[in-house]
């Protein structure tokens, strides 16, 4: 797992990305679940308050990790997001979190 703590000025855009892998997916499958402790990155130095949070997966080869360690944060970013949809019809939506309660 690569945790990429990105902290704005004014802390408005504050965004965590974090990158999990296969060997990530495959422990979570057994019921081992990923972790990310903020106080850990505080510790690194960054400050992020109240942040968003981005999951990815990517596999080993991908080209994000020759991005990260080149510096190009911009480039990583971007590939990270190549992706991105909003698909309602899989339950994507902009509500923001929602009760398991209410999933009943």
């Amino acid at each position: 797992m690569i945790i990429v703590p990105i902290q704005s000025k004014d802390h408005r855009r504050d965004l965590l990305v974090v990158i999990l892998g296969p060997d990530n997916l495959e422990r979570m499958r057994r019921g081992d679940p990923a972790e990310v402790k903020l106080a850990d990155i505080r510790k690194a130095g960054k400050e992020l308050r109240d942040p968003a949070i981005e999951i990815c997966y990517e596999e080993p080869d991908s080209p994000v990790f020759r991005l990260l360690q080149a510096g190009d944060l911009a480039g990583a970013l971007q590939y990270l997001g190549r992706g991105w949809e909003f698909r309602p019809d899989r339950g994507d939506h902009d509500r923001g979190p929602e009760s398991l309660k209410d999933l009943q």
